[in-house]
């Protein structure tokens, strides 16, 4: 069953109310000891059934009750919000705003406690870019998609930490280990930074796909899944010392005009869950190299795959509203204020349900067939809801 997103309700055990891309900042924050922004008072710890979505063409954060799948509360404020993640405790929502192309300055990541769910402050940025955020949640990574550099942000003080140099057009950098920051740039580089020094760790590399549009790495930081314009899914080595470090070693092929996009792995890093700006929602086997795919005919954007890796969050617009192969320009009328109101559902699954269905021998996929694949339920919400950030989930390493 879809819930009923005009329900506006508190869910059982929310918290009492008593008291997320670049700044012209310096290289490290201040020594000494820095302040939680956040205001104080009591606060019951977040509930790891909350979890929050971004509205992208509402230009609001939706807060979700995951037991009841019903809305809680709509938080305005945000201009195209882009990717969220929570901190470690759950007090701060993180949300990287992209901006209309008309209100250049509204680059930032906004910072929300969750507590009151307010804006309790505004990080200004010089571009949008895909934010991501380390394993244990401490640091949070802004790149700028329109020119160069990427910035790292601590969770707990929201505060600008560090600024690295980046090769022009950086979508997105991700560390598994806080050492080695993998990064992807147009029009189709992958490389690293070592994190200590700043320096690019030999010469960027073209990994023969075009236009990456997202990446993720898999909670062990052995592999890295690169998206791509040319409807594929690229699986890179990043292990160091292995015979095969910084190549791709597995490909997958998501269907014609398909347009992968954000996706997100099984704590085991065995499965990969991808959405598709044109509906396509594809799940790779990675041990046995296999996928099984569907198609919403919608625009599927992100995946959040819960902590014990039973559900799977998938949000979209509803069912039919996109033709195959213009997802990415309704994305992109939207981003401008263009496109009408075409709604958003998150689509919830059962894992196990999915990894018992067949998988593709050969990992190739058609992105022409209309399923609504095997769901649990849903929760109508927004227009065009962009992933889910919850506490029962791992924290994304990939925008």
């Amino acid at each position: 069953m879809i819930g009923n997103a005009g329900e506006n309700r508190q869910a059982p055990g929310h918290r009492a109310v008593t008291t997320a891309l670049f700044a012209a900042a310096s290289l490290f924050a201040g020594s000494g000891a820095q302040a939680s922004p956040r205001s104080g008072g009591e606060c019951a710890p977040l509930g790891k059934n909350i979890g929050y979505t971004a509205s992208f063409a509402d230009d609001t954060v939706v807060k979700l009750d995951l037991d009841t799948n019903t809305v809680i509360e709509t938080i305005e404020g945000f201009s195209r919000p882009w990717g969220l993640e929570l901190t470690r405790d759950g007090s701060l929502l993180y949300v990287n705003s992209v901006a209309q192309a008309s209100k250049p300055s509204q680059y930032e990541v906004d910072v929300v406690d969750t507590c009151t769910d307010k804006i309790i402050k505004r990080i200004p940025t010089i571009g949008p870019g895909y934010i991501q955020v380390s394993p244990d949640r401490s640091r949070l990574f802004v790149p700028n998609l329109l020119w160069t550099g990427l910035q790292v942000v601590d969770t707990d003080t929201a505060e600008v930490i560090r600024r690295y140099t980046t090769l022009p057009f950086t979508q997105a950098g991700v560390s598994n280990d806080q050492k080695t920051m993998w990064l992807q740039s147009l029009p189709n580089f992958i490389y690293t930074i070592d994190m200590r020094t700043g320096r690019r760790n030999g010469p960027a590399f073209d990994r023969e796909g075009i236009l990456p549009l997202q990446m993720t790495m898999a909670p062990d930081g052995s592999v890295l899944a690169v998206a791509d314009f040319g409807d594929r899914v690229s699986i890179i080595d990043t292990k160091p010392g292995s015979p095969t470090y910084r190549t791709v070693t597995q490909v997958y092929r998501t269907g014609r005009q398909s347009q992968p996009g954000i996706s997100a792995f099984s704590p085991d890093g065995r499965y990969l869950w991808v959405g598709g700006y044109s509906g396509q929602v594809s799940v790779l086997d990675l041990k046995n190299r296999t996928m099984t795919c569907w198609n919403l005919q919608s625009n599927a954007f992100g995946t959040t795959v819960s902590e014990d890796g039973r559900r799977v969050y998938l949000t979209a617009t509803p069912n039919g509203t996109v033709r195959n192969g213009t997802g990415f320009g309704v994305l992109t009328a939207a981003y401008f204020g263009l496109a009408r109101n075409l709604g958003g559902v998150i689509h919830i699954y059962d894992a196990q349900n999915v990894y018992d269905r067949p998988f593709a021998k050969t990992p190739n996929c058609s992105a022409a067939v209309r399923s609504d694949g095997p769901e649990l339920g849903g929760i109508r919400v927004g227009n065009m809801p962009i992933a889910v950030a919850t506490l029962d989930s791992a924290a994304h390493l990939g925008g």
